[in-house]
């Protein structure tokens, strides 16, 4: 019964993963999107947030996978790297507007 409970409980954090790197990185999509492209070329249609979030999920299931990871990393790295990936990548992308646009 333990091992059922904890087989559960991985599945259900697996997937809470997978769900929030489509979201986040949906949201850092889109903003990139107003940011960058919508500056430069006015005319091309405006895609919301949650598009954006299907556009992740799409990607992600064609997209091929890789580890870049070194060997040497806990798993708690790999973790903490997946959910902070889109905010770093956010606030680069902040800054470089801010300097650059």
């Amino acid at each position: 019964m333990a091992s059922l409970i904890t087989l559960v409980g991985i599945i259900v954090v697996v997937i809470g993963l997978i769900l929030y790197n489509s979201f986040a990185w949906g949201f850092v999509v889109s903003k990139f999107y107003v940011w960058f492209v919508l500056s430069m070329f006015p005319d091309l249609p405006v895609i919301n947030y949650l598009q954006f979030v299907g556009i992740m999920i799409f990607l992600g299931a064609i997209l091929p996978k890789h580890s870049d990871m070194n060997k040497s990393e806990t798993d708690n790295t790999k973790v903490v790297l997946y959910i902070m990936a889109p905010v770093i990548s956010l606030v680069v992308g902040w800054v470089f507007k801010l300097l650059f646009f």
